[in-house]
């Protein structure tokens, strides 16, 4: 019994060190210093550009905060500081589109309609923004019911070697949401993409699925974020006829077949949203909300 302890701690401790290394490597592709973002920390979600200007986690000092020690922990209170780093990429870019101010997506605790648990912000004076509000110069960005988007002003101007560091001050305990919507905003208007922040939302990326329906294999790519499917792809196996396109038709139309009653679907997607028919005869078919793909074995996808 003991040596099946040891066995089954050594396999714990193999586990914990392979994330580590994962983590470690992710983080140890971050320069804050080259005022880009690199693939790794896209992926990641570790920097988004807008309109000439990078913003991305920020660690300052390695020495006391390992790489990869994100939020930083203040030892007297336990507080989390999500810190960011703002610099200009591109000048050219960014003197007609002047910096105002930064807004990050947060989602609420359960039950709770406003975001609770940041306690502060650097600098001061961020503005809550609660579901139905909206972001002035940002058309179409609202917050949502669960969600508040918060908004402060890091005051950074257009010229080249600018930069300015500011952060979210949250609750002990606060968790680590990897898809937070961060925005810059400007006079004409707002981008960005996904940052991690504070926040109750998506906790892990969502992965890819792969389902089989007897000679084919179907393999969907979901947005890590948002659950929806950015491509699908179908592959014939076993000598079974190539599929020459997959095409993508809004829900409803009549140029895909449609699975007759009877069939079963298979879910194949975030919280089970997708649901994948394997046709007879084939090639298969995969819904998501109002959107179908489906292969064909001759010819092209309509126009």
């Amino acid at each position: 019994m003991k040596n099946k302890n040891k066995s089954i701690f050594l396999l714990i401790l193999i586990c914990i060190g392979v994330f580590l290394l994962g983590s470690v490597q992710v983080w140890a592709a971050i320069d804050v210093t080259d005022n880009a973002c690199s693939p790794d920390e896209l992926v990641n979600n570790l920097c988004i550009e807008a309109f000439g200007y990078v913003v991305q986690v920020y660690v300052d000092d390695v020495t006391t905060y390992p790489i990869g020690s994100w939020p930083i922990e203040d030892a007297g209170t336990g507080n989390l500081e999500f810190r960011y780093r703002a610099s200009v990429n591109d000048a050219s870019v960014c003197k007609s589109a002047t910096w105002n101010y930064f807004v990050q997506d947060m989602a609420a605790r359960v039950g709770s309609s406003a975001v609770d648990y940041v306690l502060d912000t650097d600098p001061p004076g961020a503005q809550l923004l609660l579901p139905g509000d909206t972001i002035p110069k940002c058309t179409g960005e609202t917050a949502s019911i669960g969600h508040n988007l918060v908004k402060l002003n890091p005051s950074l101007n257009c010229a080249d070697g600018n930069e300015v560091i500011f952060s979210f001050i949250a609750a002990p305990g606060t968790p680590t949401s990897l898809c937070n919507r961060s925005l810059v905003t400007t006079k004409r208007g707002c981008e960005g993409g996904y940052l991690q922040g504070p926040g109750y939302g998506v906790s892990g990326f969502i992965e890819d699925q792969t389902f089989n329906c007897s000679d084919y294999s179907v393999t969907v790519q979901y947005d890590k974020c948002s659950g929806e499917p950015t491509q699908v792809d179908m592959t014939a196996k076993g000598g079974a006829p190539a599929i020459q396109s997959v095409c993508n038709s809004t829900y409803g139309d009549a140029d895909y077949p449609h699975a007759p009653d009877d069939y079963v679907p298979l879910h194949v997607g975030p919280g089970g949203v997708g649901a994948a028919f394997c046709m007879d005869p084939p090639p298969p078919i995969y819904f998501y909300n109002q959107s179908a793909w489906y292969g064909i074995l001759t010819g092209t996808c309509p126009q």
